[in-house]
């Protein structure tokens, strides 16, 4: 067990009764986490293929839910904890090295599905790959909006509002207009200017006129009424 209990389990939070030397190797940390998750121990609820290695370990064999991709990463979901994923590998049950065989445990033979909670884990560590979303476009580019630091944060502004989701469109272009308004407010910008090309990435992201309008009036206004301090920061 490592001197540190943080590094057992990072970001998770350890059971009170947790006894020091309680925990000695991958399997008692995987209990652990099992657990603290009040979820089933990976091979008995649902059933999976289990694999003895010749120096008494154990790999859990899950299927990657369709449609994810998922990388290798040794101790980040917790102590003596691999994943192995994408281009990692895993050798087979049945193999024989000169260390030892691979032995599969009990009668399962089947690989099931990542159990959703342990999937939520490994996501929460960086195991999973998010595909790169393409990066849009933008209709502004060609303007003039501000220079250096604040050409800056309206080009980051913008984006943020062009490449909202649905659901969040309206709450993103909101703040974004008080943002930037903070800055119209020292007079970085033109309060004009700065609602046309709001607009136009409302229209990018498709929010409809009347919202977006709505939307940027009262965030430019609200943070007109809160100018930002730009001590330090260039022009």
């Amino acid at each position: 067990m490592p001197t540190d209990p943080e590094r057992l389990l990072p970001g998770v939070e350890l059971p009170n009764d947790t006894a020091p030397g309680s925990i000695v190797d991958g399997r008692d940390v995987l209990a652990l986490l099992v657990e603290v998750r009040c979820a089933t121990l990976p091979g008995c609820a649902p059933e999976t293929l289990i694999v003895r290695t010749p120096s008494g370990g154990f790999h859990y064999w899950f299927r990657a839910p369709a449609g994810t991709a998922w990388r290798p990463q040794a101790g980040a979901l917790g102590w003596q904890l691999d994943v192995r994923a994408g281009s990692s590998y895993a050798v087979a049950p049945g193999t024989v090295t000169r260390d030892g065989a691979y032995t599969a445990l009990g009668d399962c033979r089947a690989v099931t599905e990542l159990p959703v909670w342990l999937a939520r884990d490994l996501e929460r560590t960086g195991h999973r790959v998010r595909p790169e979303r393409p990066r849009v476009a933008l209709p502004w580019r060609s303007r003039s909006v501000g220079s250096g630091y604040v050409a800056a944060a309206v080009e980051s502004e913008l984006r943020a509002v062009a490449e909202a989701q649905p659901g969040t469109r309206n709450a993103t272009l909101n703040r974004a207009a008080f943002s930037l308004g903070t800055l119209c407010a020292v007079g970085r910008l033109e309060h004009d200017q700065l609602a046309d090309v709001l607009r136009d990435a409302a229209q990018h992201a498709g929010l409809p006129e009347r919202e977006a309008d709505a939307a940027i009036r009262s965030g430019l206004s609200a943070g007109e009424r809160h100018p930002r301090t730009l001590s330090g920061a260039a022009a």
